[in-house]
Parts: C-alpha cells; structure tokens; sequence
C-alpha cells in the first residue's frame, strides 16, 4: 500500500478531518490533500502527519 492511502485509511480511522491533521502536524491544509492524492513527496510532511496518526513512514 502506498502511504498515500496509509495516510487517508488512518486519518478516516481515527475520525480526522483533513483540517484537524494539518492543524496538529504544523503544516497546511493543502499539504494534507496533496499527500492523500499522491501528488507530493515532501518528506518532512509525511513524517509529521505520519507522526499525528501514529503509523510508519517506510
């Protein structure tokens, strides 16, 4: 699986919005969409949202 669809399948888990990943990890709304579609690499922002949602960045 792709941590794009680790990220969506983990903040749905937990009952997060979009919204209220970006807000805890620091980093903009827009950063959060991106990462859920796959159309961003940003390695500093998988890892703080990976971090939020308590998974692993392989």
């Amino acid at each position: 699986m792709e941590i794009s669809e680790k990220i969506k399948r983990a903040r749905r888990a937990l009952l997060l919005t979009q919204q209220e990943v970006a807000d805890k990890a620091g980093i903009d709304i827009a950063n959060v969409c991106r990462l859920e579609n796959g159309k961003s690499h940003s390695e500093t922002a998988i890892i703080k949202v990976c971090k939020v949602l308590g998974i692993d960045y392989e």
